[in-house]
């Protein structure tokens, strides 16, 4: 008699739920996986991506990501700025990419909305520059998320004052250390953060593998003001401060 083998009740959910993300895919005699955030703003960070547009530009996005054959993974649409991210074939250079989305974008935008030239005085749609940066398949999951968690812009930095929160140039990491906040703990708590707040604190601080940089740096980088970059980081500190203090357990007095 052939012994009895226990069958698993059921399985991994990791193995019934593979991410979509994760496939590996063929281009001639290349392998490849790859994904690319961009980010970049209105020209003269003009808040117009709102009602109609904000509702149109996705479906817009896709019909151009089909005309040049890159994945639409998700977007971002908030009024003043753009966040896309992209599946691409290794032979797509991010310059050309970014390039070709936001020609085809404003030239569709303006097409479809022939009030936009007169709302901007001319037939620009975005600001000068980009950000872009790379993700492994497992960071586009917990990044989409993030775009889900809120819509509404930052205040402007002479509506909130900013609260210290920690810079390279002027307090290290290491004192955000001492207020419960170290370099890892941080890194784990960025999918709770909008997008461009992930970007500032992963500039500022140096997470995910980038190099830390000066505040001057990297308003030149996101195409912001230093003040506005400071007052991001500043809302983005005090997020991850209240996210950590509401994860603390409460100590009960002994009687």
């Amino acid at each position: 008699m052939e012994p009895e083998i226990n069958k698993p009740h059921g399985k991994n959910k990791r193995e019934e739920e593979p991410s979509p993300y994760a496939e590996v895919r063929t281009s001639g005699t290349c392998l490849y996986r790859l994904y690319y955030s961009f980010l970049f703003f209105t020209k003269g960070r003009q808040p117009i991506l709102v009602d109609a547009l904000a509702e149109r530009l996705p479906s817009l996005l896709k019909e151009i990501c089909d005309h040049y054959e890159y994945d639409l993974v998700g977007c971002s649409v908030r009024p003043n700025q753009l966040q896309i991210v992209l599946g691409v074939k290794p032979t797509a250079a991010p310059s050309e990419t970014v390039g070709n989305i936001k020609r085809g974008a404003a030239r569709l935008m303006f097409e479809h909305f022939p009030d936009l030239e007169t709302q901007l005085g001319k037939r620009t749609l975005w600001a000068e520059g980009y950000f872009v940066e790379s993700y492994h398949w497992k960071g586009i999951e917990p990044l989409l998320r993030s775009f889900e968690k809120g819509s509404a812009p930052h205040a402007k930095s002479e509506e909130k004052p900013v609260n210290g929160a920690p810079s390279p140039k002027t307090e290290p990491l290491a004192e955000a250390e001492k207020k419960s906040l170290s370099p890892r703990l941080v890194e784990s708590l960025l999918e709770h953060l909008l997008p461009t707040e992930q970007q500032v604190l992963t500039l500022l601080y140096g997470l995910r593998g980038e190099r830390a940089r000066p505040l001057e740096q990297v308003a030149v980088i996101l195409t912001m003001k230093a003040e506005e970059v400071k007052q991001i980081e500043a809302d983005a500190i005090e997020k991850l401060r209240e996210l950590v203090t509401r994860k603390k357990p409460t100590r009960v007095a002994a009687s």
